[in-house]
């Protein structure tokens, strides 16, 4: 649990690259998020090099923090079942505390619903039109302190009715 509190929104990170097998075992953590019906509907891009990253941070809404990110995962989601939504956001976060488990800050770029935007980086990375860009994870070793703070709130707790 304690990857849960530990983990946040990460936007400075140090230049230092990220080994291969970490990259790898946070997708692995996404890849084995459940999925409605076991449909799976990811698939991923790894971007690495410093000019594409650049350029990302300069088309994705608030996304400067892309340019000093060692790598960007960007989660493409196949839209064949009805909660694909919610399976790509379940995988999101895994993959997200899959990176805290790592000690590597990340932090979670929403693209889908922004039409424009997500039509101009399914463009950019070519990713067929029966595929959206769901999300962006940009991934680095973190350049900020971030504080581990407890957002539990018993008054968004209802029993029974609202």
């Amino acid at each position: 649990m304690e990857y849960i509190y530990k983990r946040r929104s990460v936007r400075n990170f140090k230049d230092e690259d990220i080994e291969d097998r970490d990259i790898e075992a946070i997708i692995k953590a996404g890849m084995n998020a459940p999925s409605a019906k076991d449909n799976q509907p990811w698939s991923f891009i790894v971007v690495k090099d410093r000019d594409t990253l650049f350029h990302l941070s300069t088309i994705k809404l608030y996304g400067k923090m892309l340019k000093s990110a060692a790598c960007v995962i960007v989660l493409i989601a196949n839209p064949k079942t009805v909660f694909w939504q919610q399976d790509m956001a379940v995988c999101c976060q895994n993959m997200l505390l899959e990176a805290t488990y790592l000690d590597l800050g990340s932090c979670w770029c929403g693209v889908k619903p922004l039409e424009r935007e997500e039509k101009r980086l399914r463009d950019f990375f070519k990713v067929p039109d029966d595929q959206y860009v769901f999300s962006l994870i940009a991934l680095g070793y973190s350049d900020e302190e971030k504080e581990i703070n407890d957002k539990f709130d018993k008054k968004m707790i209802h029993y029974e009715a609202w």
